[in-house]
């Protein structure tokens, strides 16, 4: 709730003024952000004016969250500001931890399972270049449960059993 109580005080602009502000810090580069819209109570989406998009998270989901893919589109992403641990999962449930700092680059695929399970700054700023091109379907929300793998669009919608 904490990103959903900043941005509900926020107005649009003022929310683009501030994301605008923590990219001059930390690369000395101005521009025009275009767009900026609330996904959840945790995540906004700034998009720019030259097409990339920017994700502001103020809290992770959490080690007991769901985890989810983007089967929309793979990305690349690279840490602007902060930082986060993501729990990046196999296809028998089990998992990896990965540490992502600010300044790194990495590939997201389309069917990459994962979930970000603690922010290393009260606010964490990513750039994400989309490649349209790699993606399969909605984004879906994974349980892994005793009896199998069960999965549903992250949206909402029932778990089916994969």
């Amino acid at each position: 709730t904490k990103c959903l109580q900043a941005i509900q005080e926020d107005t649009r602009d003022h929310l683009l003024r501030k994301v605008g502000r923590m990219l001059w810090q930390n690369n000395g580069v101005k521009m025009r952000l275009t767009h900026a819209a609330l996904l959840n109570d945790r995540f906004a989406c700034i998009d720019r004016a030259d097409h990339g998009r920017y994700h502001l998270f103020t809290d992770a989901d959490g080690p007991d969250a769901d985890p989810h893919d983007h089967a929309e589109w793979g990305f690349w992403s690279r840490i602007v500001s902060g930082g986060y641990v993501e729990h990046i999962f196999n296809s028998d449930g089990t998992y990896e931890v990965v540490t992502r700092k600010e300044g790194d680059n990495f590939r997201v695929e389309a069917d990459t399972v994962h979930r970000i399970v603690e922010l290393l700054a009260p606010e964490t700023l990513t750039h994400v270049a989309p490649d349209v091109n790699t993606g399969n379907g909605p984004a879906m929300a994974y349980q892994y449960r005793e009896d199998g793998i069960y999965k549903r669009p992250v949206f909402g919608g029932d778990w089916k059993k994969v």
